[in-house]
């Protein structure tokens, strides 16, 4: 080692490297800050996001399970990313440079924010169908095309007029069509034709046929197939609503056959609509129209959501990557939390909501009764049910919330002489038949509704009931031609 000295300098030492202080820069320190800054910005949000309810705008899987693992996965690597960037100090510019970009963005989705919050009518119509509550010209619309009534059922769809069902529901899903002279979902003139209808539904959603074309749906089906069956089914029903449509209509089509399309789960709606008085008073009715429902239960998504312009966009960006990728609702392990949680609803059959329902089924039988009409209940099935065996791989218990609802309905039936058709076994072996890859499925990929083949497999399940009654019953109330009784043509319909 050799010692020099400059000239107006200290000396210095040949051979030995000058020394780094090994701690955290002032960059460091800085990129520190901007990431904890910006950690607590998005961990406030996203605990506010998931706190609130989830929308379902038709799904069925009203969790943020989807979110919390990316979320998870992504703050996994930006804190390995920190720990690596202590050490190898080349990484701190980049991480840098990927905080500054996540701040920014954070303050666009707050600007973004504040901008809609000013001048609403400027948003995307893409986020005002994912989610129309948003939509400031909703209440207009709404008394567009809605009519509201004193008496039950309190509120329907006006006549001839286009509807939209509300929210994303999957590029299988048809969310609009056209009402009725009316107002229900039915090909035009039908009511009208002077041949006569032979049979009517009256119900929710599942007997509205949502999501599918009018032509499409399982009464225009049976019409095709000579049994002229009128629609009065209106998303959002209650029991209530559907005596009341019963009452109002009943007797201007004069059917042969009255179908209570029973929905298992809709039974919550009775309890509702418990007060008459008041749902008139506050137009408190489920109605319809335009609100999602948990499986089972009458849920309304009505706690506001903080940010509630970035929570759309980003339930429409979730949503959209769903519908776009083939095979992610097409596996049946997809529905399994659904189908999970399904099974832990029970039945209680001392319920106010179940015996309001008992009470409106018997007073649309006394209904059915004076019209001189034979009245049926026609039981419609949830996916989580009909998927369970392939879901789970093996058969839903007995207590099956929807299998208690389904044995009360027939020794409902068997003491007041009403005919009980359950569409269990036939929507079960559709969903067991279907390809691994999902095709032919009775149910829309992310709506719970039923599908076109679903509506197929409800026609002809209707269909042989109205054959079996022809064939087997000679009291019928209606009369069968001289043609087989597989031959539709072979009922003569009462003018």
């Amino acid at each position: 080692m050799t010692i020099s000295a400059h000239e107006g300098g200290p000396p210095s030492v040949k051979g030995k490297r000058p020394t780094v202080n090994s701690g955290p820069r002032a960059f460091d320190w800085a990129n520190y800050i901007l990431g904890v800054l910006l950690a607590l910005m998005v961990g406030a949000f996203l605990i506010l996001r998931w706190k609130a309810p989830a929308p379902l705008f038709g799904m069925g899987v009203p969790d943020y399970l989807g979110e919390k693992l990316g979320v998870a996965v992504v703050l996994g690597a930006w804190m390995m990313a920190y720990a690596v960037s202590w050490f190898r100090k080349a990484w701190s510019p980049w991480l840098f440079l990927f905080n500054i970009f996540s701040f920014l963005t954070v303050l666009l989705f707050l600007a973004a924010e504040l901008f809609f919050t000013v001048f609403s009518s400027s948003l995307p119509s893409a986020i005002v169908r994912l989610d129309p509550t948003l939509d400031p010209h909703l209440p207009v619309a709404r008394s567009e095309f809605l009519d509201y009534l004193t008496s039950s059922p309190w509120v329907k769809f006006k006549p001839n007029t286009r509807v939209r069902s509300l929210g994303f529901r999957g590029s299988d899903f048809t969310p609009q069509w056209q009402t009725d002279e009316f107002g229900f979902k039915n090909v035009p003139g039908i009511a009208t034709t002077g041949r006569g209808i032979f049979a009517v539904a009256i119900g929710d959603s599942f007997t509205e046929a949502t999501g599918v074309p009018t032509e499409k749906t399982w009464e225009s089906l049976l019409t095709q197939q000579g049994f002229p069956t009128y629609n009065l089914g209106v998303q959002g029903y209650s029991p209530q609503q559907m005596v009341g449509t019963l009452e109002l209509y009943g007797d201007r089509l004069k059917p042969q056959i009255i179908i209570w399309g029973h929905t298992t789960g809709f039974e919550g709606r009775a309890a509702l609509h418990a007060d008459e008085e008041l749902v008139v008073k506050d137009r408190k009715v489920t109605g319809g129209i335009g609100q999602s429902n948990i499986y089972l239960e009458e849920v309304r998504v009505t706690t506001p959501r903080p940010l509630k312009y970035t929570n759309a966009f980003l339930d429409l960006l979730k949503f959209t990557m769903m519908n776009s990728t083939p095979l992610l609702f097409t596996n049946y392990e997809d529905y399994e939390s659904a189908v999970m949680r399904a099974r832990k609803k029970t039945f209680d059959p001392t319920a106010l909501a179940w015996r309001l329902t008992v009470d409106s089924i018997l007073k649309a039988k006394r209904l059915s009764d004076k019209l001189g009409a034979r009245f049926m209940i026609l039981v419609y099935h949830q996916r989580e049910l009909t998927y369970h065996r392939r879901v789970l791989g093996s058969d839903p218990p007995s207590d099956h919330y929807e299998l208690a609802v389904l044995r009360e309905l027939k020794s409902l039936g068997s003491k007041n002489d009403i005919d009980v058709l359950d569409l269990y076994p036939s929507l079960k072996a559709s969903a067991e038949q279907a390809s691994p890859e999902g095709r032919s499925l009775p149910f829309f990929r992310l709506d719970s509704h039923l599908n076109e083949v679903g509506q197929q497999i409800v026609a002809a399940e209707v269909r042989n009931y109205f054959l079996q009654r022809c064939e087997n019953d000679a009291n019928s109330r209606f009369i069968c031609g001289p043609s087989k009784p597989t031959d539709p043509a072979g009922a003569v319909f009462r003018n």
